[in-house]
């Protein structure tokens, strides 16, 4: 990352346009189980800023900070400011969610990066998990826990010696549970998919979902009949199939809509949807605007940030 105002591409998962920021040393990374953790260290000059969309939920968690400047990161409703010295603070951004970032003075930070995906965070907490709050950003959150937890994700990502995927995947976990206020599954009765048939049907559907999934498809998949995949599937992550899959063609298409100019017939059809009719009643279910109107407030939003 250099200082330029140029879109740059973090990846399939992230998109950022950006100025004045430049990374310093090496890039350190790791994707296991549907997370992919970044550590980065990047100076920051004054006045230099980006706008950011990520296709997944994500953390954005400052562990180390230098210099007397500040880096502000916002939505164009709430924002919170980073500097030295640290305190417990961080950042929690649903898919699709547009932040922009400014800084005040120099400084250099030090930050973790964590890209949840949807179908992970399913596979791993199921319908203990309020998939309601996986919409609604905290871009100012105080919790001692995730804080320093993060902070040894970040060492072992920084350290020359490689961790097992287990070490990190047990702090994801708990830092996941402090976020979300996750607490024990209930057992329930009735159809049940296994972890490993449930984790084969997300992955499907995250990569599958703009293409025709037809509920046969999924049951012949995992082995079991129609009628108890849906109810067990309903069982596990909180939806019907058919519902779970049109919220993931949402996901996508605010991502796509937030990352650049793009017609929403254009959206409509990389999604999966039959026409923009469709797309549009089905857009306004999930989210409760119009793809119109959802994309004028963020463009709204981001505009202000722009002017403030």
């Amino acid at each position: 990352m250099t200082n330029s105002s140029s879109v740059k591409a973090f990846g399939p998962r992230m998109e950022a346009s950006i100025s004045g920021f430049s990374v310093v040393g090496e890039l350190k990374w790791r994707a296991w189980s549907g997370i992919v953790a970044d550590l980065w260290e990047v100076d920051c000059a004054d006045g230099a800023r980006g706008d950011y969309v990520a296709a997944d939920p994500r953390l954005f968690i400052p562990v180390a900070a230098s210099g007397s400047g500040s880096f502000v990161l916002g939505d164009g409703r709430t924002s919170r400011a980073y500097g030295a010295p640290l305190g417990d603070a961080f950042s929690y951004v649903p898919a699709g969610h547009p932040t922009h970032g400014t800084v005040s003075g120099a400084m250099r930070l030090r930050h973790l990066d964590m890209h949840i995906s949807v179908a992970g965070l399913t596979r791993r907490f199921g319908r203990a998990l309020p998939v309601k709050v996986l919409d609604e950003p905290r871009l100012s959150i105080e919790d001692d826990r995730v804080w320093t937890l993060a902070q040894m994700m970040a060492r072992a990502l920084g350290s020359d010696e490689s961790s097992h995927d287990l070490y990190f995947d047990g702090l994801a976990n708990a830092m996941l549970c402090a976020l979300f206020d996750i607490g024990p599954d209930q057992t329930r009765r009735g159809p049940a998919l296994s972890r490993k048939q449930l984790q084969v049907a997300l992955e499907y559907i995250d990569v599958h979902c703009a293409d025709v999934l037809r509920l046969s498809d999924l049951a012949r998949l995992v082995g079991v009949s129609d009628t108890y995949f849906s109810h067990a599937f309903k069982a596990a992550t909180g939806v019907p199939p058919h519902r779970f899959v049109m919220q993931e063609r949402i996901r996508k298409a605010q991502a796509l809509i937030s990352a650049r100019p793009i017609s929403l017939v254009e959206v409509a059809a990389q999604c999966g949807f039959s026409d923009q009719a469709h797309f549009s009643r089905v857009f306004r279910s999930v989210t409760g605007l119009t793809p119109a109107a959802w994309r004028r407030e963020h463009a709204n939003h981001r505009s202000d940030n722009f002017a403030s």
